[in-house]
């Protein structure tokens, strides 16, 4: 090796080691999108909670039940939609470079089951 080469490979192997997200914003990624509804009615499901589970990514569907999860590192992900009272549904897609994967859920009302204990009491007065 060189002497004039060591120090332009010192100079590459820091900047790589100070920067490393110059080399994650390089890696190929791509574009999640899709609509969460409901089951029953088709009706839009906003507020739901859209996971890429492994890539640390997610979204929250908006008014009309749609979301959009941009820079997912290519690859194959389970994806996962859940809101408070509806049970989460899941699903696997493969994110390509410079597309977009689409993704839609359909969530179902949760049976929810609470006990009420009601007491009383009464007195009598004449």
């Amino acid at each position: 090796m060189s002497r004039r080469f060591l120090p332009a490979a010192l100079l590459a192997a820091l900047v790589t080691l100070i920067h490393p997200a110059t080399l994650a914003a390089q890696a190929p990624a791509g574009l999640i999108s899709g609509r969460v509804t409901l089951e029953a009615t088709g009706d839009p499901v906003h507020g739901a909670t859209v996971i890429v589970v492994g890539a640390r990514r997610q979204a929250t569907s908006g008014e009309d039940g749609r979301f959009e999860i941009a820079k997912v590192p290519v690859g194959t992900y389970e994806v996962l939609a859940q809101r408070e009272h509806f049970a989460a549904a899941r699903q696997s897609v493969t994110v390509a470079a410079n597309q977009t994967a689409i993704v839609d859920f359909t969530l179902t009302l949760k049976a929810m089951h609470e006990e009420v204990t009601v007491t009383a009491s009464a007195t009598v007065t004449d």
